[in-house]
């Protein structure tokens, strides 16, 4: 194993082994009580506002003030950053106007309907393949393809259902499945939950859904995204999603030029290289133009497109990759890449509560 994948690993360990023990001692004691008491005399409303505010505090414990590599900024970005502009750039529905008001309506992928409930939803009306989500999380996501497998199926069971994406052959799509996928997701906030540390561009979001039309690449293939890392306006990094010959999914970096980088995850979400360097994008030096015009104005934004070969569509904007738990691989690379994040001082929300 490398030695600086290793040293993340155990510095990772050794953090949360630290602030059990020490940082958070008194908080974990309080946690605790509380739970005890919750049980007996609180309601269960007040019992999540308590957990959802702990997770807060942990996670400004746990930011530095000061932190030099990219992962570091984004948690830092997640403890402090309270800028008003990210809960509409978060919402899957509200950025469609940052982007129609940035770039125009063309690069908008056409939607089939939105809607607050499952019950205004016609499946009789769509197209045969379409993707389906919820406008107040990442993932949420049903998305119907005559290539996917014959064998695939929606889950039947959703008292567990996490924020995951579905991908299911439109021989096998199940209405009754997809209502209560649906109204599962509509009925949490992706702000916070158990577990994981909270994301504040997520709060207070109304939900709803969206239904979009499924976008083909010129391969004839499910079109994957490429998304760009936009620093102050400028684009400083590539990243293009895909498929490995086992059908798994991929993540490999890439400069301006398109020169293939021997970067990679580490920790957090974990993705395989591509079997071989992917094709350069038809349309990339449009597609940078396009990422650094929406991305003008913020510190830091990755901006997703997908390149169709005769068009451009928007993806998403992401604020939080990987909520700061992934790592960069070689670590000298982590902290170049936070070099180019020049972090806005002077948050107002430096001793808010949330």
């Amino acid at each position: 194993m490398d030695f600086w994948v290793l040293k993340n690993i155990v510095t990772k360990l050794l953090w949360r082994l630290r602030t059990k023990k020490f940082a958070l001692l008194m908080q974990r004691f309080a946690f605790i009580g509380y739970w005890f008491y919750a049980q007996l005399f609180v309601s269960r409303d007040h019992h999540e506002v308590f957990l959802r505010q702990s997770s807060y505090s942990y996670l400004k414990k746990r930011a530095e003030i000061n932190p030099i590599n990219f992962n570091k900024k984004i948690l830092h970005r997640m403890a402090f950053d309270r800028n008003p502009i990210f809960p509409m750039l978060t919402d899957k529905i509200t950025v469609r106007d940052y982007v129609k008001e940035r770039v125009g309506t063309n690069l908008l992928i056409p939607a089939l309907a939105i809607c607050d409930s499952v019950s205004h939803l016609n499946w009789q009306e769509l197209p045969q393949e379409f993707v389906c989500k919820v406008s107040h999380g990442s993932g949420g996501l049903i998305g119907v393809d005559k290539n996917v497998d014959g064998n695939s199926e929606l889950p039947i069971e959703i008292r567990r259902l996490s924020w995951q994406r579905f991908w299911v052959n439109p021989e096998r799509f199940n209405p009754t499945s997809a209502e209560a996928m649906l109204k599962k997701w509509l009925s949490v906030s992706y702000e916070w939950m158990p577990g994981r540390s909270p994301e504040w561009a997520y709060a207070g979001l109304k939900p709803r859904i969206i239904v979009e039309e499924l976008l083909i690449g010129p391969d004839s293939k499910i079109s994957t995204q490429t998304q760009f890392y936009v620093f102050d306006g400028k684009v400083r990094l590539i990243l293009k999603a895909g498929r490995n010959n086992d059908g798994k999914r991929t993540m490999n970096f890439y400069s301006l030029d398109w020169e293939s980088l021997p970067v990679w995850f580490v920790g957090g979400s974990k993705f395989e290289h591509a079997d071989s360097p992917q094709p350069k994008p038809l349309n990339l030096s449009s597609m940078i133009s396009i990422a650094e015009c929406l991305g003008e104005g913020l510190d830091f934004v990755r901006v997703d497109l997908y390149d169709l070969g005769a068009e451009i569509r928007f993806g998403e904007m992401t604020l939080y990759p990987s909520a700061g738990e992934s790592f960069l691989h070689p670590h000298n690379f982590n902290l170049e890449l936070g070099l180019n994040w020049k972090l806005e001082r002077g948050f107002a929300e430096y001793g808010s509560k949330r």
